[in-house]
């Protein structure tokens, strides 16, 4: 936007206020004018234009008010598009016919064949200056629209998208149907579509369609039907403060899709978006959590249409009758049909003024919901407006715990309203039209929130007067429509709705003219939900010193031998168990030095912490003290698994030192070691001096207590071991490196031996080798060096040409300089030495230097200059390093003047540029793709695809976290032609759990380096398995009819999907002979957690003993390697088949030798049946529910027991599902 646009768009913002100030004093000074002037709105009805097939933008003028004449609406353009340029000139003016309500604008672009990338334009309404004024510009009056350019530039540049809905964080209730909203713009193109995902599992993709407005213009323009819909999304995002719209911001696209019935877990949500060239972005990750239902239903009732009408019946079939709908909605499980119960009220009677309703509506099994429609009576009564109240009403339940399954709650939303409109009578008041547009339906906020809420509301009659804001039955507010205050940039209808508790709410707004006629908005639901905020975990060494325990007398054990703990916290709801991740280290070894520990920490559910214990392991070695450091890692929280609820974040107390003490002493002490390692010997320093010294002390077989320090046999200090020193990371552990520090100061001149002296903690001493060091009056001069000119450049850049005389360079003299500086003695010259290094090459990379530079007599400084030698070769930045040499002088005093000495800075680097230049290679990892999830131990194909614009790509080096795990190389015999397309690939084997990032790393056959985009991917531990089990639910079967038995397998846990679970078939009656067969195998649905296996008895006609049937369950023979399920107890069960002619069997051995129970017992009653063979344990062989008064059971493993005894007691069964 030009500096003058932009100052005209907004000057006409500012002046908008001042006539609505000006119109109040009009009203309050002079007479009222016949009519009010007519508001006038601007809307983007198509915002998104191509150069490609003309394919035009539209923006709508729409007036409320008088239509009687003809409406001239002045507007201005500003944006990065240039009118009369980019898009064909628009006049500033637009008309409003007389009749209409609207006019359009239409946006055409011009094909100018240029690389623009995607342009926007900024339309905004113009207040005239003028009193009374043609029309007043309200709210909205600026609109923007894109131009997508069809000429591409040489890199397409990917989409930008992020998501909005719903915030990162936020915490639902299961089942749950979250709206998900994405804003995607591309600034070189447009969007195509928006996929989006749960971890690595597509929820859907949405395709950008043109939006449009909810009416159809021919009809309006014909019927003269002002009751239009604009949809929400259409009008800009607002705000409270106004601020200047920055147009060279692209307009994103909404891209929506609901996902419904959402299982409890935790949820990483990311979307795709892919633009018109195949570029893709992945947005910024937003982490959700659906939390377990509550065990009953909570049934809500919303009017989603309230507005319903009188009318004849429809003769034509594409005629409806204007209807109401209210919807029931219920939470929680949907495997069973729930009645739901209501009340009718309202002006309206049930039966009378719409068609009868009975007072309870059915929710099918495997629905959501049920919808109410409401049937207006066309009854010739004139009556006005009716409403029709709906009420919920709670159930009369049994107080049992878990509740009936025909029992349900009455949430906040237990009441709705709808209104039938009269067609008796001829009102001259048309009602007003209202629609709330902020919030959109389906937004999800944080708690405590501050929603604004905005409504437009227009009256084609009349004029709204004001505007009543409602949460369900609540009144949040109301809002007067004054014309006076009306701003162009900010919505006339809104209130806040202030702190707003965690609460699922359905929001509509009343609109009430100048004639008193109301109406109602359609509903709006959003949610307010917490946010959730993973645990910090930290530790700390509650107990920092352990011993070991071998070798103390008996009397001394009980308080010697101890361990040591640290404490690992966390903050936070503790509802469920957390496993905390941590890896060792210190001198001592895991598993060696004390007992093993696993790296792994379960905090207890409904403990904030946990204790890892060190046990100290006796050796018997003479080890000295030794240090464990317990560090805090990472947790998996960003694995894409659901179920996964072991996510925290490390605090700042991330590590913790603890000490293991020696029982073990040498017969003999042997001394400590001890030496100086700083300063070392010859060094000299400057008078008066601070001298830091550093002595490295250790002892074999026990540890170092003290070291002294002495200066010429004179003590300079004692220094203790305290255990603990300063290392890296800020974090304070034992003195693994046994350092000792004293700051010796303001040492005066002269020369000193310095020797260290170390105690160990038995008394034995040592002393160290001496060190001799000269402090010295600054008589010599000190130099130093500086770059003073960094930068250095090869020759002028040279023109690529077929023949290389012809490259002709233009000489730009640009070379580095360094500066070597001296202190003192400029009365004399003086020769300094120095070095060269870096990447840069003396003589060849630049004119060769001597590695000496003299500064004269006189001066105070002499430059150093690297002049670059324009070499032809592509080689990039190099470096020059010059460092100062010092030189061997007699310690003499005054120093001879040839004398110097190097202070600080006594290096410098400077950087040639290089001025031939050849393309890096390209390369991108393919496979595995962003975001991709591996189980651990797997083995991993790693793949990238490369190029070399000007060569070929010989090697590709792949790295994981910075380290490299693999090269694959290519040794062409032919090389490929530039620009070639080249795969290179390697298996990545045995990767442990973790997060990695990927990269690549291209290198070309001259040598160029290349890196790809980071791709992440998470390898973790593989989800659990469940446990199955069978019992006999119905262990007695009887030829002839319809009496079968039947067993039922369980499992534990993981229901999400379906599993398949194999078994055995034994007994001695015969599968497929005496009952139908038996497949081996039965399917558990997802969702489910058992299935039953039915024995059907086949009547034989043959007398028989009572036969039996063993199920035995059996590992799945197509899992391979990864189980499937893990078998329980008990893993088989029985059942009997008695004969059509035998009688009812009693308690005995079978023939096969199974033990067949038989008691009397309460029909329906659940009973525990139990067995032992001491009468002191017992075993809970199974829970039954008797049928037919009699209870059976047989036991498939009786036969391992040669005695056995069995009770029955009566208990509670699990549901069968």
């Amino acid at each position: 936007m030009t500096a003058r646009n932009s100052d005209s768009l907004w000057l006409f913002l500012r002046l908008a206020v001042l006539i609505g100030l000006g119109f109040l004093a009009h009203k309050a000074f002079a007479a009222e004018p016949p009519s009010p002037p007519p508001l006038v709105y601007l809307i983007a009805l198509d915002p998104e234009a191509e150069e490609a097939g003309a394919d035009s933008a539209t923006f709508l003028v729409l007036r409320i008010g008088e239509t009687n004449e003809p409406l001239m609406v002045l507007y201005e353009v500003a944006g990065t598009a240039a009118n009369g340029v980019d898009y064909e000139t628009l006049p500033g003016v637009a008309v409003i016919p007389a009749g209409s309500y609207f006019a359009e604008l239409t946006l055409t672009p011009i094909d100018d064949g240029l690389v623009e990338g995607t342009e926007v334009v900024l339309v905004g309404l113009e207040q005239p200056l003028v009193w009374p004024p043609p029309y007043i510009a309200g709210w909205p009056s600026i609109a923007l629209a894109a131009i997508v350019d069809d000429d591409l530039a040489p890199t397409n540049q990917p989409p930008s998208i992020a998501l909005v809905n719903p915030p990162d964080g936020s915490v639902f209730m299961s089942p749950a149907d979250i709206r998900l909203v994405a804003r995607a713009a591309d600034r070189d193109g447009r969007v195509h579509h928006v996929e989006f995902f749960a971890g690595t599992n597509s929820l859907g993709s949405v395709t950008n369609h043109p939006r449009l407005i909810r009416h159809r213009l021919p009809i309006l323009a014909l019927n003269d039907d002002p009751s239009f819909e604009i949809d929400p999304e259409e009008l800009p995002d607002f705000r409270l403060d106004p601020t200047p719209i920055d147009p060279t911001i692209i307009p994103g696209n909404l891209f929506q899709l609901l996902w419904e019935d959402v299982p409890p877990g935790r949820y990483l949500l990311t979307a795709v978006a892919t633009d018109n060239d195949g570029a893709t972005t992945r947005s910024e990750p937003v982490e959700i959590r659906v939390t377990e239902p509550p065990p009953q239903p909570i049934v809500n009732v919303i009017a989603v249409d309230p507005i319903a009408a009188e009318g004849p019946a429809p003769t034509d079939p594409a005629d409806v009758l204007n209807t109401a709908t209210f919807a029931i909605k219920r939470s929680g499980n949907t495997n069973i049909p729930l009645t739901v119960y209501y009340r009718l009220s309202g002006t309206a009677s049930n039966g009378v003024d719409y068609e009868s309703l009975p007072h309870s509506v059915e929710i099918p099994a495997g629905q959501r919901g049920a919808r109410i429609v409401v049937v207006p009576i066309d009854d010739a009564l004139v009556e006005g407006a009716e409403s029709v109240v709906l009420t919920l009403v709670p159930p009369v339940c049994i107080a049992i715990f878990p509740p009936p399954p025909d029992c349900y709650l009455v949430g906040r939303q237990d009441t709705a309203r709808a209104v039938i409109r009269d067609n008796d009578s001829q009102p001259t008041n048309r009602p007003p039209l209202v629609e709330i547009v902020r919030p959109l339906d389906g937004s999800v906020f944080l708690v405590p929130a501050d929603i604004a809420i905005v409504a437009q509301a227009r009256d084609f009659d009349g004029r709204v007067v004001r505007v009543e804001f409602f949460e369900g039955t609540n009144s949040l507010g109301t809002v007067s429509n004054n014309i006076a205050a009306l701003t162009p940039h900010r919505p006339p209808l809104f209130l806040v709705w202030s702190n707003v508790p965690r609460g699922h709410y359905v929001l509509h707004a009343e609109a009430t003219d100048n004639d008193g006629a109301t109406s109602r908005s359609r509903p709006v639901e959003i949610k307010v939900v917490e946010r959730t905020v993973p645990p910090t975990v930290n530790i700390e060494a509650t107990v920092a010193s352990a011993w070991e325990a071998g070798g103390l007398s008996p009397a001394s054990l009980t308080s010697a031998v101890n361990t040591a703990i640290f404490t690992v916290k966390r903050t936070g709801p503790t509802t469920d168990g957390l496993r905390v991740h941590y890896s060792l280290g210190g001198t001592a070894s895991n598993g060696v030095d004390y007992r093993r520990l696993t790296g792994q920490l379960l905090i207890p559910s409904g403990a904030a912490s946990a204790e890892i214990v060190i046990h100290p392991i006796d050796d018997l070695l003479v080890e000295g003290t030794e240090t464990v450091i317990a560090s805090l890692n990472p947790s998996l929280c960003a694995s894409l698994n659901a179920a996964l609820r072991d996510c925290y974040v490390v605090g700042t107390n991330s590590r913790a030192l603890a000490h293991i003490r020696d029982n073990d002493v040498s017969p003999t002490n042997h001394p400590p070691r001890v030496a100086i390692v700083q300063p070392d010997d010859g060094d000299v320093f400057l008078a008066p001096a601070d001298i830091s010294l550093v002595a490295e002390a250790h002892d074999a077989d026990g540890s170092v207590r003290t070291v002294e320090f002495f200066a010429n046999g004179a003590s300079l200090g004692i220094v203790s071991n305290r255990n603990a020193v300063i290392i890296a990371d800020e974090l304070e552990v034992a003195r693994v490196d046994n350092l000792f520090r004293l700051n010796w100061s303001n040492v005066l001149a002269g020369e000193y031996v310095l020797t260290a002296k170390a105690t160990d903690n038995r008394g034995a001493m040592s002393a160290s080798e001496p060190v001799r060091i000269k402090v010295v009056f600054p008589e010599a001069a000190v130099v130093t060096i500086v770059a003073r000119d960094p930068y250095a450049s090869e020759g002028g850049f040279h023109a690529d040409r077929p023949i290389a005389v012809d490259v002709i360079p233009i000489p730009l003299e640009d070379r580095a300089v360094f500066t070597v500086r001296r202190t003192r003695g400029t009365n004399e010259p003086l020769v300094v030495y120095y070095s060269l290094s870096g990447s840069a090459s003396n003589g060849v990379d630049y004119t060769e230097l001597t590695g000496e530079v003299t500064i004269p007599r006189g001066a105070w400084a002499a430059d150093i200059v690297v002049d670059p030698v324009d070499d032809r070769l592509a080689e990039g930045t190099e470096t020059v390093v010059a460092a100062l040499t010092p030189i061997a002088c007699a310690r003499v005093v005054p120093a001879p003047p040839e004398c110097y000495l190097v202070g600080e800075p006594r290096r410098a680097i400077a950087y040639i540029r290089d001025n031939d230049f050849h393309h890096l290679p390209r390369v991108a990892i393919t496979s595995p793709h962003d975001g991709e999830v591996f189980h651990a131990s797997a083995n991993i194909p790693v793949m990238a695809r490369a190029l070399d614009p000007d060569g070929w790509v010989s090697q590709v080096e792949f790295f994981a976290n910075g380290h490299s795990i693999g090269v694959a190389q290519i040794h062409f015999i032919m090389p490929p032609p530039p620009g070639q397309m080249q795969t290179f690939d390697i298996r990545w084997t045995n990767v442990v759990a973790g997060h990695y990032v990927l990269t690549a790393k291209a290198t070309d056959n001259e040598g160029g380096a290349s890196w790809s985009r980071r791709i992440e991917i998470h390898v973790v531990t593989p989800p659990p398995i469940p446990t199955v089990t069978i019992i006999a639910t119905d262990s007695y079967a009887h030829e002839g009819g319809t009496n079968t038995a039947a067993f039922r397998v369980r499992r534990d846990c993981c229901t999400s999907n379906e599993l398949t679970v194999w078994y055995a078939v034994t007994g001695s009656a015969s599968n497929g002979v005496d009952y139908a067969a038996l497949s081996g195998h039965v399917t558990i649905p997802a969702g489910a957690r058992s299935a039953r296996i039915v024995v059907a008895p086949v009547d034989d006609n043959r007398v028989e003993e009572i036969e039996t049937v063993v199920l035995e369950l059996q590992p799945s023979p197509l899992a391979g390697p990864n189980l499937t399920y893990e078998i329980g107890r008990p893993e088989a069960a029985a059942a009997i088949i008695v004969d059509n002619d035998e009688a009812l069997p009693e308690s005995r051995r079978l023939a096969d030798g199974l033990m067949h129970l038989s008691a009397p017992a309460v029909d329906g009653v659940c009973y525990r049946i139990e067995a032992t063979s001491d009468f002191v344990n017992w075993e809970v062989l199974c829970r039954n529910t008797a049928r037919g008064n009699r209870l059976h059971f047989t036991e498939p493993r009786s036969r391992d027991f040669p005695r056995r005894f069995y009770r029955v007691v009566p208990d509670i069964c699990e549901d069968e599902e």
